[in-house]
């Protein structure tokens, strides 16, 4: 689906779209949807029926997919890593995800899969060594005026993920990366339980009992600051809470013009360092970053993917979504971000 509109520049790689410089009331929007399918299919061969395909650094994916299938989200492959955004602006512009050049092909897998549970199409980031320098993913580089801007106005990460394996950090959500300024890289594994665990590395970790949150489920994580004026109190409270009251959707929250989290002080971190996360709408607390000196007026990059050279986790990808969390005053881009949501929940 296209939400593009006004003056904003819409730019596809196969189905996969980021959205970029929208009208005033919208900023901007960078989104991979994998989509629904309820005909699962092989998603090279296109034979009926549930079936996950492999793929290594010299596969050969369908450019345009069978219709029942996600695209593939980075056709471009170029030089990423998890420390930020890397690389002049022209070599990975924001036109699209870039995927990381692999050093290890042997160790190089992703997966592609149409009508997995609930119907999630899925891009999976299968890690599968200890080797070093194997992280895998995709990435896609912020202009300094974007990055300044969603620090001003708020913003939030949003991942539609099934964990398939793992046991400690390797695979993780949506993250939003400042080189050598700031980290909020939410990795996800299963722990002794069997129970599915977030946390930032070197952080207090979220876990989710198993009662409420079924480990062979597609969740909704999402990771976020608002950044509230009195102005706009009443339409962010009432986007919010359309938002909130839609099946399967969550608002995460955060305003730096709050009172000092003492945790950013505990961290030495500036005052407005704390985000929040949120679980299939369940409030999952405060969510410090693994560092924020305060500085954001950088090229900063979203990735998601593998980013531990020594774990090992399988994580597939339905949707990944960063994008302010309302639109400024203004009722019918409420209408608009409920319509998208509704879509991305595969309502009707």
């Amino acid at each position: 689906m296209d939400f593009s509109g006004g003056n904003s520049r819409t730019y596809s790689v196969g189905a996969t779209v980021v959205y970029g410089d929208f009208p005033t009331f919208c900023p901007t929007d960078f989104i991979y949807d994998a989509g629904v399918s309820y005909n699962p299919i092989n998603c090279l061969t296109g034979a009926v029926g549930l079936e996950e395909v492999q793929l290594d650094a010299n596969h050969q994916y369908p450019d345009v997919p069978f219709g029942d299938c996600p695209p593939n989200p980075g056709k471009t492959q170029g030089a990423t890593n998890h420390g930020g955004a890397t690389g002049a602006q022209g070599e990975n512009p924001a036109v699209g995800w870039i995927e990381a050049n692999p050093t290890n092909s042997a160790h190089y897998f992703a997966n592609a899969i149409s009508g997995d549970t609930g119907g999630y199409n899925a891009w999976g980031v299968q890690d599968d060594t200890s080797d070093g320098g194997q992280y895998h993913g995709f990435s896609l580089n912020i202009d300094e005026d974007v990055n300044a801007a969603a620090f001003q106005s708020g913003w939030v990460s949003t991942t539609r993920a099934k964990l398939v394996s793992g046991t400690g950090p390797s695979t993780y959500l949506l993250a939003y990366l400042g080189t050598s300024t700031f980290r909020y890289l939410p990795y996800i594994y299963f722990d002794g339980d069997g129970q599915i665990t977030v946390r930032e590395y070197g952080n207090d970790p979220a876990v989710l009992p198993i009662a409420d949150f079924d480990p062979e489920e597609y969740h909704l994580y999402e990771l976020g600051k608002i950044v509230a004026r009195s102005s706009d109190t009443f339409s962010i409270r009432l986007s919010c809470f359309l938002l909130a009251n839609l099946k399967g959707v969550a608002a995460a929250v955060y305003d730096p013009l709050l009172a000092d989290q003492p945790g950013c002080a505990e961290r030495s971190f500036a005052a407005n360092c704390a985000a929040r996360l949120y679980v299939d709408g369940t409030d999952q607390g405060v969510y410090y970053p693994y560092r924020f000196p305060g500085t954001v007026d950088s090229t900063a990059a979203l990735q998601w993917g593998s980013g531990s050279s020594g774990g090992q986790a399988f994580l597939r990808y339905n949707l990944v979504h960063c994008k302010p969390p309302r639109c400024r005053c203004h009722l019918g881009c409420i209408f608009l971000m409920m319509a998208r949501y509704r879509c991305q929940q595969g309502l009707r």
